[in-house]
């Protein structure tokens, strides 16, 4: 095999391993923030908690990811 292939191959699979650990951590983070803000005692919190859960779970994630990907695209310097 040649050796240029193999360290893309490599370069590719570090930075998927890195993408991964980084978007198991911030979806770590937004699960455990939006639960403990679904707990919370003062209503209006708990009340924008569980809008925010119940629009997430109503969207197919294709479509969350098209809006994302819209989003990213107008946010990035031309």
């Amino acid at each position: 095999m040649n050796p240029l292939f193999l360290l893309s191959l490599l370069e590719g699979l570090l930075g998927t391993v890195i993408l991964s650990l980084l978007t198991f951590l911030f979806g770590g983070l937004v699960g455990l923030v939006v639960a403990l803000t679904r707990l919370s005692p003062a209503r209006p919190i708990s009340l924008v908690a569980q809008l925010y859960t119940q629009i997430f779970q109503g969207i197919p994630l294709l479509v969350v990811l098209g809006l994302w990907l819209a989003v990213e695209q107008r946010l990035r310097p031309r």
